[in-house]
């Protein structure tokens, strides 16, 4: 399939910040009558790309100004921004072929950016919250230490974020979001087509490192983040699917992506208490990490066997069985059609 021909505010710190949970999000209605789910799998594909790209890069300027003006309180602003950035990401994956090049190379680096920005905080956020809840009492001197400790970084690690929105803004995002959606492309490919082409690309990927044994940590990382990219795929082109079959793909890789989540929490947590016991000298301290560590470790171990027991040869024949009749169903439609 060759590329088709190309056709021709707001203050950081005085601005209402709007509540993390009313973060503007790819409002899709739930149910979508079949008819209009036929409608808008026959339209043309940059049509329906124009419409998606814009959204999902909204989205991540709503999140990354909402982020850089909140003070650290609520960790649920950055969760967002990365979600957000990852969503516009798989989205630009979907329909690169119709961007062009020089705006799709800068947004991916912008979103890279904002992503990268938001990597620090949200691990920060991710380890105090841990350390929240195995604080064991008052006494319980180390881990009220590290939490004081982490609470000033997270101070510091606010700055890189309040600076990529500034920079972005600098550098007009927002037009540039104009720019890359305005340019896109025509083609006479469907979004049925389009759609079924990404989700098959994705879903390939995912299996090539699902079948990468044995499950490594490296490798147990690698398939998250595969998980995650086809479940953003999924939830991007789900009007270009029968609803029935997206819903029940989308569970399965949402249970995949909620294993591993954990499993790689332990393997940052283990890494972050390691480089912290490297600096403990009181016996007391050193005893306490040192626990900490162990129990992580014996956690880490659980989840990964439980996980490589879930993910048998037999699963993994059930969900290419599963993912092969949701790309099937659109073949037949469009057999159908063209009878």
């Amino acid at each position: 399939m060759g590329r088709p021909s190309h056709n021709a505010d707001d203050s950081c710190t005085t601005q209402k910040v709007i509540p993390a949970k009313k973060l503007v999000t790819l409002r899709v209605k739930k149910k979508v009558n079949k008819q209009e789910r036929k409608s808008v799998a026959k339209q043309p594909a940059h049509v329906v790309g124009r419409k998606i790209l814009r959204t999902h890069l909204d989205n991540v300027w709503h999140a990354a100004k909402a982020t850089a003006n909140q003070t650290g309180k609520d960790s649920d602003y950055v969760h967002q921004l990365r979600v957000a950035t990852r969503s516009a990401g798989a989205a630009l994956e979907v329909f690169s072929q119709f961007v062009r090049k020089r705006e799709l190379r800068w947004m991916k680096n912008r979103l890279r950016r904002f992503r990268r920005a938001a990597g620090k905080a949200r691990d920060l956020d991710v380890l105090a919250s841990r350390l929240a809840a195995i604080v064991s009492d008052e006494n319980d001197k180390p881990i009220k230490k590290l939490l004081k400790k982490l609470k000033k970084q997270r101070s510091k690690a606010q700055l890189p974020l309040v600076d990529e929105y500034l920079s972005a803004k600098r550098k007009r995002f927002r037009r540039r979001i104009e720019t890359l959606v305005n340019g896109i492309c025509r083609s006479n490919i469907s979004f049925e087509q389009a759609a079924r082409t990404a989700i098959e690309q994705s879903i390939s990927k995912f299996f090539v490192a699902a079948e990468s044994l044995p499950f490594d940590f490296t490798s147990l990382h690698r398939l998250r983040i595969s998980a995650k990219r086809v479940r953003y795929s999924l939830e991007i082109l789900k009007k270009a699917f029968a609803p029935a079959l997206v819903k029940q793909t989308t569970r399965e890789f949402r249970k995949l992506q909620e294993q591993l989540g954990p499993i790689n929490d332990h393997v940052n947590t283990v890494a972050t208490f390691s480089r912290i016991l490297e600096g403990v000298k009181d016996d007391g301290s050193i005893q306490r990490f040192q626990l900490l560590i162990e129990t992580e470790k014996q956690q880490l171990e659980e989840k990964r066997r439980s996980f490589c027991e879930l993910l048998i040869p037999g699963k993994l024949a059930e969900l290419k069985v599963l993912v092969r009749a949701l790309v099937d169903e659109e073949r037949k439609g469009e057999k159908r059609g063209q009878v």
